[in-house]
């Protein structure tokens, strides 16, 4: 992918050439050809300077959803031969998703907000939870978890806002995966969206994406995924059955009118109300979103042993340093 190692608002290129499905066999050189390097060599490479390749990624994005995988393995006990309950790791990446939206509203509630940075923050999370598929919505509280979904959507959405007040949202952006992280966020939505729609009174909240991608002549389509050709196809279907279709099908193609204006999709009240309703409280202080509490790796050493099926620490060779720092690899 895409990758700046010296700064983290650039872009890189991705090992992929945008291939049937932009995955599989990414970085691959066919063994007869023997006139070119391998492919893996435009790892790191700077996008600018290679327009044909359309995986792109900041490397602020890249470090998030690398970090995040091995922060997803340390909220799952079964990697640690243990068990705690049953949906433990469910609750684990959930606040996971949490933390990164903690980070964004803090710099989105700034006087002057870093949209590169935020850019990189979301478009990490879409990377990584496209990768978790649907690891994350496993627990054992539907609604808290649909308004989760929703409040990632409006983050997005925030986003695209911020993006559009500095004048590039459009085909050809200053912001080249722009067109690709707009698609995943579509793609991600449509998966999770039987399951969220009869919990959550906005569950097509993605149609406002497609109605930015089609206002900034942004084709989503294009992405270098398989499911990017046939992304669109079905829109029409999924509001067809609700009673307010119509409604729905109006404020969903477009985005307000009018110039763009700071917090026009209400993010700021949104995710207040999410962290007052669903956060978690410390000895009956205020609640709080995201934090380490199924961070495994954070347990006492007799807290995992009362968790193991040896009743054994599993992790008793590895130092506490090293635990601290949080760089252990798991798989």
């Amino acid at each position: 992918m895409p990758w700046d190692i010296q700064a983290e608002d650039e872009e890189w290129e991705s090992t992929s050439d945008g291939g049937e499905d932009g995955l599989e066999g990414a970085g691959e050189q066919d063994p007869a050809d023997n006139s070119k390097e391998p492919e893996l060599k435009m790892f790191k490479r700077p996008a600018a300077d290679h327009p044909e390749w359309q995986w792109v990624m900041m490397w602020r994005s890249w470090t998030i959803c690398c970090d995040y995988m091995r922060q997803a393995d340390y909220r799952n006990p079964d990697l640690f031969g243990m068990y705690i309950y049953n949906d433990w790791h469910g609750w684990g990446l959930n606040e996971l998703i949490e933390n990164l939206l903690v980070e964004f509203s803090a710099e989105f509630r700034k006087q002057k907000p870093d949209v590169k940075h935020m850019r990189g923050t979301m478009a990490g999370l879409v990377h990584w939870m496209m990768l978790r598929q649907d690891d994350w919505i496993h627990d054992d509280d539907g609604d808290g978890t649909a308004e989760r979904y929703v409040t990632v959507g409006y983050a997005f959405l925030a986003l695209l806002n911020e993006v559009d007040r500095l004048g590039q949202l459009k085909a050809d952006s200053e912001f080249r995966d722009l067109g690709l992280v707009m698609a995943l966020y579509v793609l991600w939505a449509q998966r999770e969206a039987d399951v969220m729609s009869g919990m959550h009174d906005d569950p097509y909240w993605y149609h406002k994406i497609v109605g930015y991608a089609r206002q900034a002549a942004i084709d989503l389509t294009a992405a270098p995924f398989r499911e990017a050709k046939t992304l669109l196809d079905d829109m029409d279907d999924e509001v067809a059955s609700d009673e307010d279709a119509e409604e729905e099908r109006a404020k969903e193609k477009v985005p307000p009118e009018g110039k763009a204006k700071p917090d026009r999709w209400g993010f700021k009240a949104r995710i207040k109300n999410f962290e007052e309703k669903y956060g978690k409280s410390a000895q009956g202080g205020k609640p709080k979103l995201g934090g380490q509490q199924y961070d495994i790796t954070k347990m006492s050493r007799s807290e995992r042993a009362s968790h193991a099926f040896d009743d054994k620490d599993p992790l008793a060779d590895i130092p506490i340093k090293e635990l601290k720092a949080g760089n252990i690899s798991l798989r």
